[in-house]
């Protein structure tokens, strides 16, 4: 039955393939070495797979089943030709509106009776206008824009107030605008078409990330208040819950003071860049850590503003580094929240 479908199917030992690169691959295996050897008959195999597949035959084993009866196959290969009888069959069934001239099959008359004007050159949709006649209705709708003028694909972009009459028009129109997106965010690399999106996007920066929420007793900072608890565990002091109420509450209202204050900024930003949209934005503000010595002049080794000491114990600790790495002092590089043990 296989012999009469027109699958590639190898010289040697007349099997069939799926494909004409898996015979290929198949063929190699004849000229190569065969130390797979059958223990049932004197043929022997390039790999393991090939000898797998060859003791189906004395085993009688089909484990490659039709999903849709019940027929079964040793090899996928056979499997993969039976599914395309099915598939044939659905097409058939689904699509039984077959044209006449070529092998095209459509679900319903409509569908048969628009391609059916390919072959006779029909075009029974005239143009009021002129002489034109089309093949489609859509065809003639989009052919009599251009006599009325009409120009339903509007440009969204702010500004721009072009239409046109096609869809594809419009969207090559649009790819345009995309190139052209002055106004740019100094934290990264995105850009914008207009101020507004630019003044949102930038909010994300100031207030997504902060961290709000400070250790009191070594200074830490975090963005939530879950990541602030874990750390307390380590200082493990006995007001625990108390201490991180109490920092919870002034992260809130340090929160609400940065939000007001990132959105003047935004707003700030986002209006200098409109007025001169062209002109590179400013570079944010340089923030000094807390630890690091002072910008330009001035001598001397005291430092009028100290960190604050962290109250940890360091008894369980060897070196005074292993206690640096806990209890060290993390800022935020946009928006400096002062720590509980100075409020």
């Amino acid at each position: 039955a296989w012999a009469a479908l027109p699958w590639p199917r190898c010289r040697m030992c007349s099997l069939t393939f799926y494909s004409k690169s898996e015979m290929q691959i198949h063929s190699k295996s004849h000229t190569e070495a065969k130390p797979h050897k059958c223990p049932h008959c004197s043929k022997t195999f390039a790999n393991s797979s090939y000898l797998a597949q060859h003791l189906r035959i004395h085993s009688g084993a089909k484990p490659y089943s039709c999903n849709f009866c019940e027929k079964a196959f040793r090899q996928l290969s056979h499997l993969q030709q039976h599914t395309r009888i099915h598939a044939k069959m659905h097409t058939e069934t689904t699509k039984p509106h077959k044209c006449p001239h070529c092998s095209k099959t459509f679900a319903n008359t409509s569908y048969l009776a628009q391609h059916l004007r390919i072959h006779s050159g029909a075009k029974p949709y005239n143009c009021s206008y002129c002489q034109k006649a089309f093949r489609q209705l859509s065809h003639l709708q989009q052919h009599t824009r251009i006599h009325t003028g009409d120009r339903p694909y509007k440009c969204a972009h702010p500004g721009c107030e072009k239409a046109f009459t096609q869809l594809s028009n419009l969207q090559s129109h649009r790819r345009q605008h995309n190139k052209d997106k002055p106004f740019k965010c100094h934290n990264c690399h995105r850009a914008y078409t207009d101020a507004t999106s630019l003044e949102v996007h930038l909010s994300t920066h100031t207030v997504k990330h902060a961290k709000v929420y400070t250790c009191s007793i070594c200074s830490r900072a975090y963005t939530s208040e879950t990541y602030l608890m874990k750390h307390m565990r380590k200082h493990n002091p006995p007001d625990l819950q108390q201490q991180v109420q109490a920092a919870a509450a002034a992260a809130a209202v340090a929160q609400a003071q940065a939000q007001a204050q990132a959105q003047a900024q935004a707003q700030a930003q986002a209006s200098q860049a409109s007025q001169q949209p062209q002109q590179q934005p400013p570079q944010p503000p340089h923030f000094q850590s807390p630890g690091a010595a002072p910008q330009g002049g001035g001598g001397g080794d005291s430092n009028p503003n100290p960190p604050p000491q962290c109250s940890f114990d360091l008894t369980p600790y060897k070196t005074a580094e292993h206690h640096k790495d806990i209890c060290l002092t993390v800022t935020t590089s946009t928006i400096q929240v002062e720590h509980l043990a100075s409020s």
